[in-house]
């Protein structure tokens, strides 16, 4: 069984941000193609993304 992880907006921001080491090391060891995230959590991301100082983007 292929085990498909699903990233909540919360946990591809850690991801992001590298604030959560742990998270990075145990995604760090699954294939990407295992990996996905919704498409409400990339409008968030984008939204939060757009919402930055234009030095962060």
């Amino acid at each position: 069984m292929v085990w498909l992880y699903l990233l909540d907006t919360n946990t591809a921001s850690y991801i992001i941000k590298g604030s959560r080491p742990a998270v990075d090391g145990h995604l760090a060891r699954v294939p990407m193609s295992q990996i996905a995230i919704s498409a409400v959590t990339e409008g968030e991301l984008r939204f939060g993304a757009a919402r930055l100082p234009q030095a962060a983007h």
